[in-house]
């Protein structure tokens, strides 16, 4: 597209996040992003994912992802989507009651969405309310068809309140899908083996994923829902710095 007209914004954003998702070509991802914002200032989708997945999640700088999701927000005042981005900044960031209020401002702007519906139940994860954590995640699994992201989530879930039965249970289905062919990111297997406490299982999924070039391991430095105890392997940190995330 960009060879028959190199002034489409939209081209320009999807790079952005293709550099940073699949290539982790930094320096590309961050010229294509601030390219689409400079040939359309106006473009919310350039915002959330520039300030989500690049300033906040690559180069750890919340503040200033923070700021592309507060224009994204007053491009689109309705996007319940860009509150739950902005509440992840918020949530890396450490501002705990802020964001809160964006989980709880996007799943009532979007009852019925499975994004805000995750948010809002890993909000209450966080802060050990499992009665409505329990209400917010199921749902998301349901309305997903039980999806893989939606499955960790609730071992994560049970994990912490000490349902170790159900948490096996959704382990054993997801390695099912695997033998079944189906497709599940290895990087989310890690997280689930790790809220399951075995820490050299998770890692062997990790250096899978990046084999696999996974997706999901450009947010991995500082995404707020790794598991404390695999975060906290001395592994996990020399996988971090294979990585070669930008200082």
């Amino acid at each position: 597209m960009l060879q028959l007209d190199s002034l489409l914004y939209e081209p320009y954003c999807s790079l952005g996040l293709y550099y940073t998702s699949f290539e982790w070509n930094w320096l590309e991802a961050k010229k294509n992003f601030l390219k689409s914002l400079e040939l359309n200032p106006q473009y919310s989708q350039s915002h959330i994912w520039f300030g989500h997945y690049y300033l906040a999640w690559v180069e750890g700088k919340f503040e200033e992802g923070e700021k592309h999701l507060n224009t994204a927000i007053q491009l689109e005042p309705l996007n319940a989507i860009a509150y739950t981005t902005q509440f992840a900044i918020a949530l890396s960031a450490g501002k705990f009651k802020e964001a809160f209020q964006l989980a709880r401002q996007g799943v009532e702007m979007d009852p019925d969405s499975l994004i805000t519906n995750r948010i809002m139940g890993l909000a209450y994860l966080h802060n050990k309310q499992y009665v409505e954590a329990t209400e917010h995640l199921e749902f998301a699994s349901r309305i997903s068809n039980r999806s893989v992201f939606t499955q960790v989530d609730l071992i994560y879930l049970y994990t912490a309140k000490g349902s170790l039965d159900q948490a096996n249970v959704l382990m054993k289905d997801l390695k099912l899908k695997l033998k079944e062919g189906k497709y599940v990111s290895s990087c989310i297997m890690s997280y689930a083996a790790a809220f399951l406490g075995d820490i050299d299982e998770a890692i062997m999924w990790l250096e899978r994923a990046y084999d696999e070039r996974d997706a999901y391991l450009c947010i991995i430095k500082y995404y707020p829902f790794v598991p404390v105890k695999l975060r906290q392997d001395f592994r996990f940190q020399a996988f971090i710095k294979k990585m070669n995330f930008p200082e």
